[in-house]
């Protein structure tokens, strides 16, 4: 495990062990390789279903704002965060699943637990994708709303810094297992990116690649330098003549950073850019990049957050398909493609966290 103390810090034998090496991780290989081979082509920005549960996160021009880790090293947590955001949506949106969107997700409960599960806490900043992987299964996450008296409704830098050395609070673990990600997958190629992106996943990729910090006139940033570094892509893809298949990134940087250069298209979310297949490839090969799938915890609709939480209306047991390829989240056929349904997830749960 590298020494870096700051950023993702790179993990991949505790990455394998997660993901790669469970009992049920070949059926899931399986699934994906059917996807890719099922994948219609196509154009596709599933960052627009968020826009139907969290309006404000926008701005007038319709795009989505960034959200800034600030200088604490949370990367990993606050990309986590804003992709499980991206998952619920696009469950309901696209999958069509019978569930209310519950809210935003908490980067500091995301991050500090994730520290947490990886052997992390006490001094120094950054955590591993590993520990994340693990976090989300054995912790869940919670939500950008009051708990007693934990506020959690605004991003804190110092809160975020303070749980990720001390831990979060013990009384707080019972409700974040209420939600909890029950499905990753290590994207090995290309091709099952871009199939899943598609398809409706959002993809973490942790990775040392760094970029010039600006877009060209077609939204792509050039690879320049190293970052060791956490970022999402939330289900969007597009097909470019000269640069292959390629991906939208979304960074943790805030709103105002990578202001320079084209935006494409026009409700491209602030802080993103475009990267090629090249790039996505080198990522693919020197990073951790894992898609997301089977959110589970979110309350069957209707639910009325205004009244005090009932955790026995949590439905957790919703049966849950993927999606077609789609540029919008408007004339969605029903098409099941099956990938990641009925594995057997024992020994998932039952491994040593």
């Amino acid at each position: 495990m590298s020494e870096n103390s700051f950023g993702w810090i790179p993990d991949n034998s505790g990455v394998m062990r997660v993901t790669e090496r469970q009992d049920w991780y070949g059926e899931v290989v399986d699934q994906v390789q059917q996807l890719v081979q099922d994948d219609p082509g196509g154009d596709t920005f599933h960052y627009r279903c968020l826009f139907q549960f969290k309006p404000d996160e926008f701005d007038s021009d319709g795009r989505l704002r960034s959200l800034n880790q600030g200088s604490v090293g949370s990367c990993v947590g606050v990309a986590t965060a804003r992709l499980i955001d991206h998952l619920q949506a696009m469950d309901i949106a696209v999958r069509r699943q019978n569930e209310t969107f519950c809210d935003l997700t908490s980067p500091e409960w995301c991050y500090a637990t994730g520290r947490e599960a990886g052997g992390m806490l006490g001094g120094g900043d950054g955590s591993t994708n590993s520990g994340q992987l693990k976090a989300l299964v054995k912790y869940g996450v919670l939500f950008q709303r009051e708990y007693g008296n934990y506020d959690l409704r605004k991003y804190s830098v110092d809160r975020c810094r303070d749980w990720g050395r001390k831990g979060v609070p013990d009384q707080l673990k019972p409700e974040g297992e209420n939600h909890q990600l029950l499905k990753s997958f290590r994207i090995r190629s290309v091709d099952e990116w871009w199939a899943l992106a598609g398809a409706g996943y959002p993809v973490n990729l942790c990775s040392g690649w760094g970029g010039t910090g600006y877009r060209d006139d077609e939204g792509y940033m050039r690879k320049s330098g190293r970052w060791s570094h956490s970022m999402g892509n939330p289900g969007a893809r597009r097909l470019h003549q000269k640069n292959g298949k390629s991906f939208l990134i979304c960074n943790s940087w805030g709103s105002g950073w990578a202001k320079k250069g084209a935006i494409w298209p026009e409700d491209m979310p602030h802080g993103s850019f475009w990267i090629s297949e090249a790039d996505a490839s080198w990522i693919v090969r020197n990073g951790e990049v894992i898609a997301y799938a089977d959110f589970e915890g979110g309350f069957t609709a209707p639910y009325d957050w205004g009244k005090a939480i009932d955790w026995s209306k949590d439905d957790i047991n919703v049966e849950w398909d993927s999606s077609p390829v789609v540029g919008d989240t408007e004339d969605i056929e029903d098409k099941d493609t099956d990938v990641f349904d009925d594995l057997d997830m024992e020994g998932y749960f039952n491994e040593e966290l």
